[in-house]
């Protein structure tokens, strides 16, 4: 090459690492920290400090958080600044990309890697974070490089100095980031392949020792690992979805970006196609061992990456795919560069690096069109806080929020941090919220949408029970609820109920053990937290079962209905412990206040949606004197005493074919109460007394037709009695339910006299239950006029 082709190549390499500089530059320090980028900060604060809380990240080996500590000790620890080392790192990233293309496939296609090495989204996304990500791009170039040499053929001597290098880079990716292991487990595979291949038995022998001693030193971190997934993780599935969410990654970075812009699937589409054929165009034309050495990469790294994801049970992102960005852009580079005079290989040649500078262009406008695509705002979180008073409470239910904690100092939050623990019991929750509070006039909940800490309601329920909901405020990615605490907030410390159990028998031929286990309310709160024990013990539970509780007025009508998954302390339900004999949740139902000497009975039952348990009443809720008091009382009676209703009716149990093939009487209606007048607008409700003859194990639907004269179904109402609160499951024998049906109409238009029919169906089958008459309904002998 002449010296003026070399000076313009250089100064090629120099505007394009410019270029990849400002865009680095630009936007470097808007937005906010947040929360994975807060636990690798505070690492560079206590430089190898424990790890845990406030010390080491428990979950990233510290050699790039160590780095950090040394340049905010230089640099300062404003936001701006400690990214600016990340930048720095991703810079020479780049450079190294673009040496390793050009010393390998020549000048063009290290201009063409430069290109897209600095325009490559992934790439720019990690480079503006203060996270151990971008450190690994270069790891990857280097290991690049040496696994090429230890590749050459057998006559070639591998110097001492790659074995060091070898050394030296695949310690420090093993002790910067998980993402080492498929790495490493790419270069051993290549490697150790290609020099069977070779029969270079020696190298071999001594690339299994250096391996091993590598293991050695990296084996104090192994041990500290455990596996960060859990149930709520939804790893990705295997298909041909899974390959183009993984190459849009290449040019997103940011995973809310995959599949979320028309625009910007096209492009990353049309670049794919390019690069099919510049690969393909590399692997007819330039086969060498360092083209399948960067093949193999291309290749074998995405699926390590995705064993990992896989075996640690997490969901897919992009940035588990940062490694094999890198060697796949070189290696359409090098395709793309490989000489040839066809009009349409050139104008590939030219096209690529406009279809790349485009994809970056329109993956930074969406990131800074719309919040979802940013960070969460911490930021914005941190600066409403800084509003508050010592008097006020931030309570944080996952334990600790570095970013809130950093800017806690940074913006002088004087409200103090109540960190409760992630998957802490009841127990734990109720008095660590009872001290902390004491004495304050307000609680702000803090909630980070993807940590899903609290998926039970435990603390809304809780800090309803000795306060009142006031306002929210919501930010992208982050929300906090306001809490006025009007009660005695000693009151969530109460003592725990006395023992009473009683027990579901469910389907899947598992019994759940329930147990009231406390009651929490003070006066002037806005409702009241009953915490109910669950727990099965005698077989696994196949299903996952949410728990309803109906309140119940005295003559059997609805006054409130609440209902809860059943998880336990991690948040987990019954069937990710599909193999554990043993479950324990614990229920938070956050109760009304009941009207004023009026009791209400509170009824329970399992379900899921196709099965449901029989119901059981718990105990009963009353107001009394300004007080809130709850009874268990597992056993309660079921109301005796006939509500008077106008119209009664000829007693005739409706009856349903039983297990033995005979019939079993399992209700009668004894009394109804129509309004005189129906219509759409005024749509009143029809009243209904049902009694229990035999108890059933079976729940059943009730319909209520109102007919027209010329026999048309004008309108109707199918549901459980009671709106589903008094699954016939649940009656007990001799009992009344008062049950009021709302209609449906079919026919607004209809005027004129109507007649009610109702009866008993099983939703499963659609069978009605029959009369001892063989009737299967009973037409009530009152008619209404409908207006």
């Amino acid at each position: 090459m002449s010296q003026a082709l070399q000076r313009r190549a250089v100064f090629a390499y120099a505007l394009i690492l410019l270029a990849a500089f400002a865009l680095r530059l630009w936007n470097l320090g808007a937005q906010s920290l947040w929360h994975d980028e807060g636990w690798s900060l505070y690492p560079a604060y206590t430089l190898l400090g424990p790890m845990g809380i406030r010390g080491m990240d428990v979950n990233a080996p510290p050699l790039f958080n160590i780095s950090i500590g040394l340049w905010l000790r230089l640099a300062g620890d404003a936001i701006w600044t400690v990214r600016f080392w990340s930048l720095l790192t991703g810079m020479i990233g780049v450079a190294l990309g673009m040496g390793l293309a050009r010393r390998w496939f020549g000048v063009q296609a290290g201009i063409l890697a430069g290109i897209f090495l600095a325009f490559s989204p992934i790439l720019w996304v990690f480079a503006q974070e203060i996270r151990a990500y971008i450190p690994m791009p270069i790891y990857t170039v280097l290991l690049l490089s040496l696994a090429a040499q230890f590749l050459a053929p057998r006559q070639a001597q591998v110097s001492r100095s790659a074995w060091l290098w070898l050394f030296g880079v695949t310690l420090a990716a093993l002790w910067s980031h998980n993402l080492s292991v498929p790495l490493v487990a790419w270069l051993n595979l290549s490697v150790v392949l290609g020099l069977l291949l070779r029969r270079a038995w020696r190298r071999l022998r001594g690339w299994f020792l250096l391996q091993s001693a590598l293991f050695v030193l990296y084996l104090p971190w192994l041990l500290t690992q455990r596996p960060t997934g859990t149930p709520l993780n939804t790893p990705p599935a295997l298909n041909f979805e899974l390959l183009w969410q993984i190459w849009q990654s290449y040019f997103t970075g940011i995973k809310a970006l995959v599949g979320a812009d028309a625009l910007l699937m096209a492009l990353c589409a049309l670049f794919g196609a390019v690069a099919v054929l510049s690969i393909a165009r590399a692997l007819w034309r330039a086969r060498s061992a360092r083209l399948w050495t960067l093949l193999s990469a291309v290749l074998l790294l995405p699926v390590f990456q995705l064993l990992i994801i896989l075996a640690a049970h997490i969901d897919f992102h992009p940035r588990y795919f940062l490694l094999s960005a890198p060697p796949t852009l070189i290696l359409i580079a090098a395709g793309l560069a490989l000489p040839s005079r066809n009009a349409l290989v050139l104008s590939l040649r030219f096209a690529a690096p406009l279809i790349a500078t485009a994809i970056m262009a329109r993956m930074a406008w969406l990131t800074y069109s719309a919040p979802i695509y940013q960070h969460d705002d911490f930021l914005g979180m941190a600066r409403y806080y800084a509003t508050h008073s010592e008097r006020d409470a931030i309570v944080i239910p996952y334990g600790w929020e570095p970013s809130l904690d950093y800017y806690q100092e940074k913006l002088d939050i004087r409200a103090p941090f109540v960190e409760v623990p992630i998957h802490s019991d009841a127990e734990r929750i109720r008095t660590q919220l009872a001290e902390a509070l004491e004495g304050k006039a307000n609680a702000e909940l803090f909630t980070w949408y993807q940590l899903p800490a609290d998926m039970r309601g435990a603390f809304p329920c809780l800090l309803s029970a000795v306060g009142v909901w006031e306002s929210q405020l919501t930010l992208s990615g982050v929300r906090t609820d306001r809490y006025r605490l009007t009660g005695d907030v000693r009151a969530l410390a109460a003592p725990k109920l006395p023992p009473t159990r009683l027990s579901f028998a469910l389907p899947d031929n598992a019994d759940l053990d329930a147990r009231p286990y406390a009651f929490l309310h003070s006066q002037g709160a806005e409702s009241a937290c009953l915490l109910l024990d669950l727990s099965a013990e005698s077989a696994p539970l196949q299903y996952d079962w949410r728990l309803a509780v109906r309140l119940l007025r005295a003559d059997g009508s609805l006054y409130a209905a609440r209902d809860a998954d059943l998880r336990d302390d991690r948040q987990q339900t019954a069937t990710a412990q599909r193999d554990s004999y043993s479950f324990h949740a614990t229920a938070f139902l956050a109760l009304p206040i009941p009207p004023d000497s009026e009791p209400l009975l509170l009824s329970a039952w399992l379900y899921t949606p196709e099965k449901r348990s029989a119901a059981h009443l718990l105990g009963t809720l009353v107001k009394e004197d300004g007080k809130v008091r709850f009874t268990p009382e597992p056993k309660a009676a079921p109301m005796r005493e006939k509500p008077p209703l106008p119209l009664a009716l000829q007693r005739q149990p409706f009856r349903a074919r039983s297990r033995r093939d005979a019939w079993q009487p399992i209700a009668q209606l004894v009394a109804a109460e129509l309004p005189e007048q129906l219509s759409a607008e005024r749509n009143a409700p029809i009243k209904l007394l049902w009694q229990a003859v035999e108890r059933s194990h079976q729940s059943y639907m009730v319909f209520v037709h109102l007919i027209a004269a010329d026999g048309r179904l004008i309108a109707q109402s199918d549901s459980e009695p009671v709106q589903g609160a008094r699954p016939t499951s649940s009656w007990r024998e001799g009992e009344y339910i008062l049950d009021q049906h709302q209609l449906h109409w079919h026919d607004r238009a209809y005027r004129g006299a109507a007649s009610v029919r109702i009866g008993l169906y099983d939703l499963r089958t659609g069978a009605r239950l029959t009369l001892p008459n063989g009737d299967d309904s009973v037409m009530l002998p009152q008619t209404v006029i409908v207006e």
